[in-house]
Formats: structure tokens, C-alpha cells, sequence
């Protein structure tokens, strides 16, 4: 029965294309009407809202995240947005209880819930990556591949016979495929990803801004297009997590065995050169990649000439 309330909250806030409905449309409310009677038993019977109001949430951060891979919310923030659905359900139970229900009593809900997940999603993710147009917040198109393990080898230099573990893939996609790779040869490997893979035991389902790297733990961390790319992200924002993403990057590093690595593209000239200037703990070595051609959904920092090359960093000691 939750599939009836499920689906249409769904559909009323996740139209079909990129952005997130502020207001709710005429269709939808037809059909909240319509099934007014399930909608209500099925709230009336529900023991666990927040646990519906925890999928719709985990709904709209999914959809965002596919869209935009440079939309990012931290686990303090992610239960903020489950807060806002549980108050979302708690009304409309509240609406269903009443003896008469409007259309209009019941818009207005969806429309204050609507400005208020509005609000949300400009604070945590601020205005570079929406913009408000007409009733919509629209999400900027930012999408992240996941690739081939054969071509990541290739691309970050990775021999097999040097790899120590055990071995990280952060940023693993849902699919794991670097990770799912290295295991087949007989390597012990994992995954860190943000977006639910699925039933895997061998991936870590957190931001990798709220794991926490314990140290020496790692004989390799391998991050292809996802760690060190969003943090040149946020290097080139005025208003970037910058300083969170630096101390990240120096948690990770201490994470490794002594002797293990750290491998990532694209490369951060901003911050290598001060590891090796102020550390005698940490080598650095560089590989060259050929820049890619303009793509039309690229973004500034994805052609900044700079970034183009593999670094390997080395806990020597």
C-alpha cells in the first residue's frame, strides 16, 4: 500500500527531466485526491514514518547526485531532508484526518514543503549549482561516468604485481568495477561510494568527507576522477570546502602503510608541491595524460591545462 503515497510524492517533486518541482502540479494533486481514502489507511496504518520518510529522501538525493555529481551532502545534512519529509507525512496525515479536504489546503502543504526543501538544497549546495525558474529548482547538468577497470589500469599506470593491499577504490561507482576487477585476480579490495550500490559486501556506502580513514590501514588508495576531481571543484569556488577537502586529503594519506600509495587523477599542482617542500614522510610521482577534447557538458576546472596527469603519492617512512 506505502507504493500509492510513495509514488506520487515522487512524481509531484521529481517531474520528468533535471529539476525539482517547488509547487505541486494539477495532475498530481488530481491523483492525491482521487486516492485520498488508500493515501489516508495507508498513513493510518503506517507504525514507521520516518522510515518512508527516509526513502523519499534518499529519492531526491539519488536524483541529484546523478545529475549534478558535484552536489554533495553530508550525513548531518541528510538527515535534515529526512526531517523535512517525516513533517511532510505527519501533515498530510493531519490533512486525511480532516473531515472535509480541499485541493487547495492540500497544495498549500506541498507548497510550503516545497520552499522549505527549496531552501535546503540552496543552502547546503549553494546557487553555482541551481537556479530557481519559474516553479522549478534547477539542477545543472554535471554527470559522472563510471569506467571500465582495463581503462583505469591503463590510465593510472596500475601494475598488478605492485599493488599493495589492501586496496581502496574510492569513488567506486555503484557497479565497483576497478574493485570487482582487482578481487577477481585475488586482491583484497573495497569500495567507497556515496551511492547505494546494492548488496555488496566489499563497498563502504558513506561520503568519503564523513568516513573516517583510519591510519595505516591502507596498502593503496585508488581514486580515478572522483576524489581529487572534486576537489579541484572546490579549490576554484570562492565559496569551496576547500580547507575540509585538504585535511580529507591529508587523513587519507596518513591512512596508508608505510610503502603504500595514494594514485588519483586528475592531479592537485596546488598541494604537491607543498607535500614534498614540508614532508619527508611522502614522494610524489607524476604522470602525464593527453587533455581531452572540449566536451559540451564539461565544466571550467575539467579543461584547466594544469590537472591533466596521474599522481602517485608514496608513504616512505
Amino acid at each position: 500500500m506505502r507504493s500509492i503515497l510513495k509514488k506520487q510524492i515522487i512524481r509531484l517533486i521529481l517531474p520528468s527531466g533535471e529539476g525539482i518541482s517547488l509547487t505541486p502540479t494539477p495532475d498530481v494533486m488530481d491523483a492525491l485526491m482521487a486516492e485520498q481514502t488508500a493515501i489516508k489507511a495507508e498513513l493510518n496504518a503506517m507504525q514507521n514514518r520516518q522510515e518512508l520518510a527516509n526513502e523519499l529522501a534518499q529519492a531526491i538525493l539519488q536524483h541529484l547526485m546523478i545529475v549534478n555529481q558535484y552536489i554533495n551532502f553530508r550525513q548531518h545534512e541528510i538527515r535534515c531532508l529526512e526531517r523535512l519529509f517525516l513533517s511532510l507525512l505527519q501533515q498530510l496525515a493531519a490533512f486525511y484526518d480532516q473531515k472535509e479536504q480541499t485541493p487547495e489546503g492540500l497544495a498549500r502543504i506541498f507548497r510550503q514543503h516545497g520552499l522549505k526543501v527549496g531552501r535546503f538544497l540552496l543552502e547546503t549546495n549553494g546557487s553555482h549549482l541551481q537556479m530557481l525558474k519559474n516553479d522549478q529548482l534547477v539542477v545543472h547538468r554535471v554527470p559522472c561516468e563510471e569506467y571500465e577497470a582495463p581503462f583505469q589500469f591503463e590510465l593510472l599506470g596500475i601494475e598488478m604485481d605492485q599493488l599493495q593491499e589492501p586496496v581502496l577504490d574510492l569513488g567506486s561507482g555503484t557497479q565497483a568495477r576497478l574493485v570487482q576487477a582487482l578481487r577477481e585476480r585475488g586482491l583484497e579490495a573495497y569500495g567507497l561510494e556515496r551511492m547505494e550500490p546494492g548488496d555488496n559486501p566489499f563497498i563502504y556506502v558513506a561520503n568519503w568527507l564523513d568516513f573516517y580513514f583510519a591510519p595505516d590501514k591502507w596498502g593503496t588508495v585508488i581514486s580515478n576522477m572522483a576524489f581529487s576531481n572534486h576537489f579541484w571543484h572546490h579549490h576554484l569556488r570562492k565559496d569551496g570546502d576547500y580547507t575540509t577537502y585538504a585535511q580529507k586529503y591529508m587523513e587519507i594519506l596518513r591512512s596508508l602503510q608505510v610503502g603504500g600509495s595514494f594514485i588519483y587523477a586528475p592531479g592537485l599542482p596546488f598541494i604537491e608541491p607543498l607535500l614534498e617542500e614540508n614532508s619527508d614522510t611522502y614522494t610524489v610521482c607524476y604522470r602525464e595524460l593527453d587533455q581531452p577534447s572540449l566536451e559540451s557538458n564539461m565544466q571550467e576546472e575539467d579543461m584547466h591545462p594544469s590537472r591533466w596527469y596521474v599522481a602517485q603519492v608514496v608513504r616512505k617512512r
